[in-house]
């Protein structure tokens, strides 16, 4: 996953998808689930790059979680 930064102050994440099977399980729950959840509870899916397996996507206020060690 990368971040990037517009001029304007403005946050994405760009996130590629381990495999096509992934891809696009993850394209389908931010189109058809994440809207249903709110403004604020999800990033929300800007635009895909299907060839690179790739959705651009908004970044939300908050801290990543902690790593789970097993």
């Amino acid at each position: 996953m990368w971040e990037l930064g517009g001029e304007g102050g403005g946050r994405w994440y760009v996130k590629v998808s381990p495999s096509a099977k992934f891809f696009t399980r993850e394209t389908r729950a931010y189109r058809l689930v994440v809207p249903a959840l709110g403004q604020s509870r999800a990033p929300h899916l800007i635009d895909i790059r299907a060839q690179d397996l790739a959705p651009l996507l908004t970044a939300l206020p908050g801290a990543p979680a902690p790593r789970r060690r097993n």
